[in-house]
């Protein structure tokens, strides 16, 4: 984003891809993630892996200026 548009952002998406500590032999991750606008990861590993999504609303000046906040 250019730094305008996040000066008026009113909120923001957070994404965790979290991995076990350990392989398990007997599985095989195919599974492919994609994150936003990154390229999508397709492991092919023994680790088992989540995906976590949050969208936080942020507080902005100029938003709540507009608002008359």
């Amino acid at each position: 984003p250019t730094p305008a548009q996040i000066q008026m952002a009113v909120a923001a998406q957070i994404f965790v891809l979290a991995r076990s500590a350990d392989t398990d032999v007997q599985y095989t991750n195919e599974k492919t993630y994609t994150l936003s606008n990154a390229p999508a990861f397709t492991p092919n590993d023994n680790f088992y892996r989540r995906v976590y999504t949050v969208t936080v609303g942020l507080r902005n000046l100029k938003t709540l200026r507009i608002m008359g906040g």
